[in-house]
């Protein structure tokens, strides 16, 4: 009998994810001097569930890495060798490794042989290493005898025994001892095997199928029998009887299997009674927990969910038109229904939406490790704090926002922290301190990129600015002055590193987060510290909008840029050459956005003391956008322009009005940028 274990190759994807970060996550805020037991004992966890499951599907390479990096910390576990940070050094390889073995087994790149025998040897000189003129035993002797308990779940199953037994049979010539009676079956076995087999291949085979620290294998005397004294010892809780010391002997197989012959051929391959291990662990997890509180669905699916949520959003608001105009008599009842539909349609649309929501953790996890490797590349101390990492996002944001944060990072550790002279030399500890902290704000939320380094320098952007040929003057406000950093090309750095100076990147993450509908807000002080915050809507699919009227057009300002609503008085207009450019709020000359023209839309209203000026804020960069009129305040559902039609400047999306007419979202952020660029706007 076969079993095709493709099918669970997903589940067993994820979960090795899911190991490897917890892996390094404890590796990472472990001390190496004198790390806590649990912590060792929780990577050894993760370590022996990936090793059974990569045999369970036949990824030796992958169970070959994790046996080794279990055999040195189960070594560290039992105080046989002392902890050091060679030794995490080497798990954090170790993790890398498996990674890229687990990105070759999902096809999408090649496995790096090279690396990962490096890693091996690494591991495996360390775990001899601290145990002078201790060698491997090999089958020198004439066999091995061996004592042990299976696992729960593995005992209970006759095919997984068999299978162990044959596997042991392929290794050399077996005769049970002991074994376990059927009112035990979780007692203790002792095989004697004689051969020239090496006793990491016999470890190959039990520790697969027994739980750790329930496997004793002790070299055979020369003699052709064992006596009772020379046997080894059985784990403590089972070995011996409590009262006088004796051994439990166990009913024997039938004489048919008493010995197995050499060579006997397995009908299951060993991986087989690793999935009893990981049968074990899973029914063991869900007998602590009563029941399966979680399931994994596809994102495909979720997808497919919230797109007809959206779809019912929008029938409920072409219900909602109709209904104006329907007859009185029936106007109360329908409203009536209408507004339950519209409850029952929001608590539907949030609590699918709460789907798609993940921890921004799962970004965060990626920055420990980061931080302590650049850190010691650059020759400085820093320290990393994470907070609010518990705050969730929208799946599709998570993914896309990792790559800016991470250049944000960057920066932080090689621009703004000093080094440890330096530090010193201003009064500061040696040890920088980088914060990545995230905190929801209404429907957005925003992640925080902040150091307590240098600072930006304000004369010297200036300085490179003027160098550059761009327009820049002393009266620019700190938050226009720190968006300069942001221009393609531009660098205060003296000299190029292999970490950054070249002037690509800042430009980069402004375009990537303006393109999730985020803002991107810069805050320092020179000598003290610079904040950069990535504010972002909490999801891609649903946005809050201002929709507003521009001749016979209909556009959707997503509300998170809008600050306010005037109507401007003739004299706060700003004339230039007889031509209205901007308007005059509060005392500050805010840029006008004349959205008729810059659209070529007909019929649009050209008096700008007769429209409506909505004041918008993007990247700390204030404009208004004329529009005529303002038509509703509501949630609207976000359709991408570039897959049902292509990409058209000054929109990033559409939606449906209940009306059923199609409404553009506008580019908030391109339409200020451009005010910042000197496009002519209003003319």
């Amino acid at each position: 009998m076969s079993l095709d274990m493709s099918q669970f190759y997903q589940v067993f994807f994820e979960e090795t994810e899911e190991h490897l970060a917890s892996i390094e996550a404890i590796l990472l805020r472990i001390d190496p001097q004198h790390p806590a037991p649990e912590e060792i004992a929780e990577i050894f966890r993760a370590a022996h569930s990936i090793k059974g499951s990569s045999a369970t599907f036949g990824f030796e390479d992958m169970a070959g890495v994790t046996h080794l990096m279990e055999d040195l910390l189960d070594r560290v576990r039992k105080g046989e060798l002392a902890p050091s940070r060679e030794m995490v050094d080497a798990c954090l390889a170790a993790g890398d490794v498996l990674r890229n073995q687990l990105d070759a087994h999902r096809g999408e790149r090649r496995p790096d042989l090279e690396r990962a025998e490096a890693v091996r040897s690494r591991l495996a000189e360390l775990c001899d290493g601290a145990a002078p003129g201790a060698a491997p035993q090999t089958a020198a002797g004439p066999g091995f005898d061996l004592a042990f308990r299976l696992a729960r779940v593995v005992s209970g199953s006759e095919l997984l025994v068999d299978n162990m037994l044959a596997e042991l049979a392929a290794l050399g010539d077996c005769e049970i001892v002991e074994r376990p009676g059927a009112l035990q079956p979780e007692g203790g076995w002792r095989i004697r095997l004689r051969g020239a087999c090496a006793e990491s291949a016999l470890r190959g085979v039990l520790e697969l199928v027994t739980d750790p620290g329930d496997l004793t294998i002790s070299p055979l005397a020369p003699a052709s029998a064992v006596s009772a004294a020379d046997r080894p010892a059985l784990p403590a809780e089972y070995s011996e009887d409590a009262e006088d010391g004796s051994y439990t002997l166990f009913m024997p197989f039938p004489p048919a299997r008493e010995a197995l012959p050499h060579g006997a051929a397995a009908e299951l391959a060993a991986p087989a009674a690793a999935a009893g291990e990981a049968a074990e662990e899973h029914a063991a997890g869900a007998t602590r927990g009563g029941a399966e509180t979680s399931i994994r669905v596809s994102v495909d699916k979720v997808d497919q969910m919230v797109n007809l949520v959206g779809e019912l959003v929008i029938t409920r608001s072409i219900l909602q038109e109709v209904a104006s105009q329907v007859d009185a008599e029936v106007f109360d009842k329908l409203m009536n229904g209408l507004g339950l539909l519209e409850r029952n349609t929001r608590e539907l649309q949030e609590s699918v939406m709460s789907i798609r929501m993940v921890a921004v953790s799962v970004v965060f996890a990626r920055f420990p490790r980061l931080v302590r490797e650049l850190g010691a590349r650059l020759g400085k101390q820093v320290r990393l704090r994470l907070e609010g990492e518990h705050a969730e996002l929208d799946k599709g944001l998570v993914e896309r926002i990792a790559d800016p944060l991470t250049h944000l990072v960057r920066n932080a550790l090689d621009h703004g922290i000093e080094t440890p002279a330096q530090r010193l030399a201003a009064g500061k500890p040696e040890e920088g301190q980088v914060v990545l902290r995230a905190l929801h704000q209404g429907s957005y939320i925003l992640i925080e990129v902040e150091d307590d380094g240098a600072g930006l320098s304000r004369e010297k952007i200036l300085h490179r600015a003027r160098e550059r040929g761009m327009a820049v003057h002393d009266g620019m406000g700190d938050a226009e002055v720190w968006q300069l950093i942001c221009e393609p090309g531009f660098s205060t750095a003296e000299t190029v590193t292999e970490v950054s100076g070249r002037g690509v990147g800042m430009d980069v993450v402004k375009r990537n987060i303006g393109a999730l509908g985020g803002l991107l807000e810069i805050r320092s002080e020179h000598g003290r510290g610079t904040r950069i915050g990535v504010r972002l809507p909490l999801t891609l699919a649903i946005v809050d909008g201002l929709t507003v009227g521009v001749g016979e057009e209909l556009y959707v300002i997503p509300l998170g840029f809008v600050a306010e609503t005037l109507q401007a008085a003739p004299e706060t207009i700003h004339r230039v050459a007889g031509e209205a450019r901007m308007v005059r709020v509060r005392g500050d000359y805010l840029p006008v956005v004349d959205l008729g023209r810059r659209f070529a839309v007909e019929g649009a209203q050209r008096d700008w003391s007769r429209g409506i000026m909505v004041l918008v804020e993007s990247n700390g960069v204030r404009a208004a956008l004329f529009v005529d009129t303002l038509v509703d305040q509501q949630q609207v559902v976000i359709k991408n322009l570039e897959a049902n039609f292509r990409r058209v400047a000054g929109f990033s999306a559409a939606t449906v009005l209940g009306s059923g007419k199609v409404a553009l979202i506008l580019d908030v952020a391109v339409l200020v940028d451009g005010v910042r660029g000197g496009e002519a706007l209003a003319a």
